[in-house]
């Protein structure tokens, strides 16, 4: 049984996510500067319907299948298994919430029946600067746009200024 080394294995899940947050550093900087990590909470409690599911999923699968790829792993390596189960976790936590984010979306689509739709990747909204963006994803109906919203997990009305905003790339995406 290997001795842990949790100065190493605090350093190696530091390194992993500070890499991870260079998706989005104006929100995910904590993640570097973990003192800020408490302002990280607050801001992602109003997305937690749908953070939380996918973070409890993503942790029990990487608790579960880790002891596998840990009894795999030569010697010379298992002093990398914090950074390989944080990896693990992360690829998890997006591969869980891209699937979750289109079975929501999906359901919503198929009671709609927009007129034209445009979805981004999850790791797309992730990188993008706003909650209501074309970004994560939208449809139009007569003429109205929509936005879909991770903290309502529904989509939301657009203004029609930012119809006029985003015009050419939906025109362009609907064409």
């Amino acid at each position: 049984m290997a001795v842990v080394n949790y100065r190493s294995a605090f350093l190696q899940t530091y390194i992993v996510w500070a890499i991870f947050s260079l998706t989005n550093l104006s929100l995910l900087f904590p993640f570097i500067i973990p003192v800020f990590l408490p302002f990280l909470l607050v801001f992602s409690a109003k997305f937690l319907n749908f953070l939380a599911p996918v973070f409890a999923l993503a942790l029990l699968i990487a608790i579960i299948a880790f002891p596998y790829v840990y009894e795999k792993l030569n010697n010379e390596v298992k002093v990398f298994s914090p950074l390989i189960f944080n990896i693990i976790f992360i690829m998890l936590f997006l591969t869980i919430a891209e699937i979750y984010k289109c079975i929501l979306i999906a359901k919503e689509l198929y009671i709609i029946k927009p007129e034209c739709t445009s979805s981004q990747p999850f790791i797309g909204s992730l990188a993008s600067q706003g909650e209501f963006s074309p970004e994560h994803a939208y449809y139009i109906k007569n003429k109205r746009i929509y936005f879909w919203s991770y903290s309502e997990l529904k989509y939301v009305a657009g203004s029609d200024e930012s119809f006029k905003i985003y015009k050419s790339d939906i025109e362009a995406s609907c064409s």
